[in-house]
């Protein structure tokens, strides 16, 4: 009966937090319409942006049409070089007549003030000479960073580290700026060169009205209108209205809840209902378990229970025979007899058993303990030397259908025969 008041009022909690919801949704539609409001005035701003940078194309295909003009210019000029060489050649062709030289031989030529050829000379070997260059034939080999060629070995480890198509190009250095509104100046190479912080008189002047907070008695960004309408109304305001229920009080009921989650009926449990569950009718009483019979746990779980070890429940033994097979920490002390035990089991251990004997010798001598080495053993020693007043620990576990015996220190052990 408990339980089911206790549903009840979880689902009167239930509703509760559907209420809060509702009312958490309200106050998200406002948030939603105040940023909708945001977003319209970020898009006006960009309207704006979208003016300066058509106003800004404008401005580069002014400067595009006056760099036509100065290739037009430029080609001009190469065309009159052009004319002017084309001049020379005839002058020194005239110079020349009659000479029958050839066009692979050398001249030196007399140019005059105007620049035109007055006279011309063949050039004869003195000429060269006169100029360094060597009387005979001059071989040179490719130049390395170690040996001089058709460049010395500086220039030729100068030039390995210069990278293909260097050129001797630098940056030119402009003032950083942060982020901001900011009016700009553009410079031939398309840096920005100056910058100045956009006051409201340059929206202004884009034809963007100058608009004022509304009140209400004053138009602005809204209406006085409309300002006076939104004082009226309470901050996450909205247009719903919470339905009618009749009120319960608390109570062991069935209950009908509506499409919205509202308790729109309740009537009371009876215990009809409850049996209906396959609860019984009368009282149940359950008995403690056994091995072998079901209780308070299964039978299962009550063997498992009793099969398991405790490492802190110590057995102490007064003979290592017929050990029970559910302790793990198992103690045995040695006085002032010395008959020794043959370590043995009450049973077949359970697969994975495992435990830990710790034999305590008191005497006033050397005892050597004989180890297990049946069958069914895993033993690597016949013996284990237990000094005076000194303790030696024997784990043995269970596995495979085999035991496997260690002891703590290896050094203690007598080896097989």
């Amino acid at each position: 009966m408990n339980n089911h008041a206790e549903e009840i009022t979880q689902i009167d909690l239930k509703d509760a937090e559907q209420d809060t919801r509702l009312n958490n949704h309200d106050t998200t539609i406002g948030q939603i319409k105040t940023k909708d409001q945001e977003q319209d005035g970020r898009l006006t701003g960009h309207d704006t942006d979208i003016k300066n940078i058509n106003e800004k194309d404008k401005q580069q295909d002014n400067r595009l049409d006056g760099l036509d003009q100065d290739i037009e210019r430029i080609e001009k000029k190469d065309k009159e070089q052009d004319d002017r060489l084309t001049r020379h050649d005839q002058q020194f062709t005239e110079h020349t007549k009659g000479e029958n030289k050839d066009s692979l031989n050398l001249y030196k030529v007399a140019v005059d003030s105007v620049g035109h050829i007055q006279t011309v000379e063949k050039v004869i070997k003195k000429d060269i000479i006169d100029l360094g260059i060597p009387a005979q034939d001059t071989t040179y080999t490719v130049a390395t960073q170690t040996a001089n060629g058709l460049m010395s070995s500086t220039d030729k480890t100068k030039l390995d580290k210069i990278a293909d198509n260097a050129n001797n190009y630098t940056h030119p250095t402009y003032t950083a700026r942060a982020a901001g509104f900011n009016k700009v100046t553009v410079d031939g190479t398309g840096h920005v060169s100056g910058v100045t912080a956009v006051a409201k008189q340059d929206i202004t002047t884009l034809g963007i009205p100058d608009t004022s907070v509304a009140t209400t008695s004053a138009n602005g960004l809204m209406s006085a209108a409309d300002k006076t309408k939104l004082n009226g109304i309470a901050a996450n305001a909205n247009n719903y209205t919470h339905p009618a229920y009749t009120a319960r009080t608390a109570g062991f009921n069935k209950m009908t809840v509506d499409a919205t989650g509202h308790v729109s009926a309740v009537t009371g449990v009876t215990k009809a209902d409850i049996t209906a569950l396959g609860i019984p009718g009368q009282d149940t009483t359950y008995g403690v378990a056994t091995t072998s019979a079901n209780g308070l746990m299964s039978s299962a779980d009550k063997v498992r229970l009793n099969n398991a070890v405790v490492p802190t429940d110590v057995y102490k033994a007064t003979s290592l025979a017929n050990l029970p097979t559910n302790k793990y920490s198992i103690y045995r002390e040695y006085t002032s007899n010395l008959i020794l035990d043959a370590i043995s089991f009450s049973g077949t251990p359970a697969e994975g058993f495992e435990c830990i004997i710790s034999i305590k010798n008191s005497s006033a001598r050397m005892i050597v303990h004989s180890l297990p080495n049946g069958t069914d053993w895993v033993c690597t020693a016949n013996s284990l030397e237990i000094a005076a007043g000194t303790i030696e620990e024997i784990s043995i576990r269970y596995i495979g259908g085999k035991y496997l015996v260690r002891v703590s220190n290896p050094s203690t052990l007598l080896p097989l025969n």
